[in-house]
């Protein structure tokens, strides 16, 4: 009996396997707005930059998740003033980084990515890696 039951489940899974899958509809991603933006980048011996703007009266949460054995170090400075806003080394879990930034009445940002290996490195040595950097939009309460 035991045997029985373990040949009909063995069946019935290969009959899975084999029947044809129902059909799925496409999402076009194209026209899709999202308030999560990932972007993949690589740290190769000095800082990767990015610009990006804030809407107004909302909250962007900046994420470098290392993809490689990369340890990141995220800057936001004030694209306008080049003032430093916000720095961040393993805040968002292991080696990763986050920051989080207020839009206040609408502001440009840049974002720098490097690896903490480029505040200890000697002349000549290299250092990076891979990494994504994970931007996400909310409204500030």
């Amino acid at each position: 009996m035991r045997f029985a039951f373990h040949k009909s489940a063995l069946l019935l899974g290969a009959a899975a396997i084999m029947a044809p899958a129902a059909a799925t509809a496409q999402v076009n991603l194209d026209a899709a707005e999202s308030d999560v933006r990932v972007f993949q980048g690589n740290v190769t011996g000095e800082a990767v930059t990015y610009q990006v703007s804030i809407p107004a009266d909302s909250i962007m949460q900046i994420d470098v998740i290392a993809t490689s054995d990369l340890d990141p170090i995220v800057t936001v400075t004030d694209a306008a003033s080049g003032e430093v806003i916000a720095e961040d080394d393993d805040g968002g879990g292991e080696l990763n980084s986050r920051v989080r930034i207020r839009g206040e009445s609408g502001r440009r940002i840049v974002i720098s990515v490097d690896s903490f290996d480029a505040t200890w490195v000697a002349a000549g040595e290299t250092y990076g890696g891979t990494f994504d950097l994970r931007l996400s939009t909310s409204a500030f309460v």
